[in-house]
Formats: structure tokens, sequence, C-alpha cells
């Protein structure tokens, strides 16, 4: 049948076959010399095969050239190796969100990518945003800079917290815009207990668990040969399980006071706590000749406290540290360590006060130890140390001897009354040691409990 119609169309003249090709259409005309097959017609056209893109995909192995109309996008499609199938028509382009990143929760960076032009250059960027799904270019938007196909990222605005935003990124050419998925994030919560004493906090309606750091008070710095006071405990849960609608006591631990003479003695710090969890406050550094219980050893606490030497020319021990370390389920979250030694061997100097992050150093012949490092910890978006001890004192020099990183005291030595030798506040820091002439041993850093959650 189908040879019969063909002969037929030749009979009719609607096709001519020569060297040159075939031409359909015309009769008495031959086809172009550039052509194999050739048509012509002053009321018709050429329709190729219309096909949907679910359809056009299911093509197996496609040749290049292969040429479809694609009913999704209304326009013609090629195939070719490599890239695929190509329409000539502009469209909207392809846009995805990578990723959401930020500031441990506080702020966010959003980066997206747009992977197709569509056709047509791709003059806009950006990122939406809104409180409702599906945000657009109606709501809040942030521009990015440039255009064209490739990654961008933008900071996002400063938003408030506990609350859920949405957000789209976006990209425009001639066609119009397109918006990519949508993704959605909260700006965590930070709450900071900084006064001493105690207080409530009620848990919030959704909010399971928190992330908690609770810091003690920091032990003051001893006198005559001080040793520096050892760092406020600290105990670190990255979740920690609350319920809402529980009121929770909060303790900030106040800094315990420096030695103000050789028969005085500085003071612990005070413990910190969140409902049941505690950090135990900092231990006093020691002094000269009135530990005589001690003999110039350092004082347990949070962190020990630092040594000193005694007329006897005995090396104070640093105190040890009795933080607890575990909480029921959650193990080793306390942090504390042990205080330096002292020195006395005809010359004296006090050891460091032990620190959250490792012990304190001893002391060496008229060179005070270092204050024990304080614990570094992200909690508030960005690196910070905590709970640093305080240094110990010099025997002659003037110069100070640093306490830990993480706000401990610097100890000093003789004629050195106006240096800073306090722990600082809300960082659980020891106070710095000092020798006789240079006035009171340093006071400790009050505590903080800081909550994070979302």
């Amino acid at each position: 049948m189908k040879y019969s119609l063909f002969f037929i169309f030749i009979l009719a003249g609607l096709i001519r076959v020569s060297a040159q090709g075939v031409l359909i259409g015309s009769s008495g005309q031959v086809a172009d010399s550039s052509a194999v097959l050739e048509l012509k017609d002053t009321l018709r056209g050429f329709l190729p095969p219309r096909l949907n893109t679910l359809q056009r995909n299911a093509i197996p192995n496609p040749k290049a050239g292969l040429t479809i109309f694609n009913t999704d996008i209304q326009c013609l499609e090629f195939f070719r190796n490599g890239t695929g199938w190509y329409s000539p028509c502009p469209q909207a382009p392809q846009i995805i969100l990578d990723s959401l990143f930020g500031n441990s929760g506080f702020s966010r960076n959003a980066a997206a990518n747009v992977t197709f032009d569509g056709g047509s250059y791709v003059s806009q960027r950006g990122f939406c945003l809104s409180a409702l799904p599906l945000p657009d270019v109606n709501d809040t938007v942030v521009l990015v800079s440039g255009g064209g196909i490739g990654t961008f990222n933008a900071l996002l605005p400063n938003l408030p917290n506990g609350i859920w935003f949405y957000i789209r990124a976006y990209a425009v050419n001639s066609v119009g815009v397109a918006y990519s998925s949508v993704d959605s994030f909260k700006i965590r919560t930070l709450v900071q207990f900084t006064n001493t004493g105690s207080q409530n906090w009620i848990c919030p309606a959704g909010v399971d668990s928190v992330e908690l750091l609770v810091v003690a008070g920091g032990g003051g710095g001893g006198f005559q040969v001080g040793g520096g006071g050892g760092a406020g405990g600290l105990v670190y849960i990255p979740k920690f399980g609350v319920s809402a609608g529980q009121s929770y006591t909060v303790v900030v631990g106040a800094g315990g006071a420096g030695a103000v003479n050789e028969p005085s003695m500085a003071q612990n710090g005070g413990n910190s706590s969140f409902g049941t969890i505690v950090a135990t406050g900092g231990a006093r550094g020691s002094n000269y000749n009135n530990n005589a219980n001690n003999g110039g050893n350092g004082w347990p606490g949070g962190s020990g406290g630092g040594g000193s030497g005694n007329s006897n020319n005995f090396n104070g021990a640093g105190g040890a540290s009795t933080q607890q370390v575990s909480f029921g389920q959650y193990q080793n979250v306390g942090k504390g360590h042990a205080g330096g030694n002292g020195w006395a061997n005809n010359q004296w100097a006090g050891g460091g006060g032990g620190g959250a992050g490792g012990p304190g150093i001893n002391a060496t012949p008229t060179v005070g130890g270092v204050g024990g490092p304080g614990f570094s910890c992200s909690i508030t978006g960005s690196p910070q140390h905590y709970a640093g001890g305080g240094g110990g004192c010099n025997d002659n020099s003037g110069a100070l001897v640093s306490g830990g990183i993480g706000g401990g005291g610097s100890g000093t030595g003789n004629g050195n009354p106006g240096a800073p030798k306090n722990g600082q506040a809300n960082k659980g820091g020891g106070g710095g040691g000092v020798r006789d002439t240079s006035g009171p041993g340093g006071a400790g850093g009050s505590g903080i409990v800081i909550l994070a959650y979302q």
C-alpha cells in the first residue's frame, strides 16, 4: 500500500527525485543542490514530531541533530552531543538553592547556582525571604551584584530570632523570573545570664533542648608570693533536654575576693548552676606563710588554685580540681584543672591557677606560673574562651605574669600596684597572685550561664 501511494504521488508530480535530491510540494522543479530533501509550499509548513519533555527524555540514544517540537516550552529543540537538548527559543533560567550556612545559627549566608541561563542573559540574581511560604520578589529581597550563570552567595539581613523564615533563590532573564525550591530556617535565640545571684528562666513553647554553658566564678588571687586563683568550673552540654513551660532556676556565681594581707585568705568563687547542672567555683590562690594546713599548697575548687612557697622553702603544690565531670546521662562535660606549683628556695614565685582548658603552669625561680588556659566555646556564634586561670606572682620583678586566655587575671611582682590583676567578669577567670608590695590579690571574675536554642 505504501509503495502504491508513493507511486501515485510521483505520478501526481508532488515529488520530484533527481540526482540533486528530493523535492516535495512543487512540480517541474528540482531540489536545491545543497539539499537531500526540500519542501516547497506557500500555504503549509513542516510539522516535526510534537513531544513533551517527559516523552522527549524517553527517546533512546538520540542522534545529534534530532529535532522535535517540545510542547512544554512551545519551541523546537535539537539534540547536541555533549550538551543534550537545546532550544533556540529563550526560556526561564534554571536555578538551585545550594546551601544555608552561617554564624552558628545567629546569622545566615545563602548560596545558589544558576545552572542554565535559558538562552538569554541572566541580568539579576538574588534571594527572597518571607515569614510565609513561597517568597517571591515582592517580599524581602537580597540582590546580589552581577549576572550570568554560576554560583553566587550573600549574607542575609539581620532577622528576629525564634521565627521561621522561608527563602528562595531567584534569577531574571528576558523571559521572566525563575525561582529555586524553598528552604526554611530559624535564627537561634541567645540568652545570657550575667548578673550574679539567682533568677529563673521559663522554657518557651516548642523548645525541647538547649545548648548550655555554665561557668562558675573564679577564685581570688593569693598575697605575698601569692598563687593565681583557679578559674571557675565550667560545664558545656551541646544538647541539654528541657521541657516547654517549665521554670528553671539559674544561678550565676560571684568571683572570689583576693587576699588583702598575709594573714588573710583569698576566697573561692561562687558556684553557678542551671537547674541540677552545677559548675563549682574556682579555688583561691595560696599565700606565702599562712597556709598552716597546706604549707603553701593551692586550694581545691572548680579549677585548683596556684601554690606558693613558705619560709621553710617549701614549694607548695598546686590545688586539685574538684569540678564534677559527669551529670547523669551527660558524661565528661565538666571542665577544671589543677593549679601550678609555687617556688620557694630563697627566691619565691606563685604558681598559676588552673583553667577550664588546662592546668596552671608551675612557678620557676623568681618567675610566676602562667594561668591555665580557658575552654573555647562557640555558643554565642563565634569562638570565645571562658574560665582562664589567674597568673602567679613574680618575686622581685614588677613584670606581669599572664593569666590564662579566657579572663584570667595577671600576676604581679613588687612595686606594680596598678597592674590589672582581677579575673574578667562573666568569664569566670581566676584572680592574679601578688607580691607583698603590689596591693591585694586580684579578685576572681564572675561566672555566666548561656543558653542557645531554636
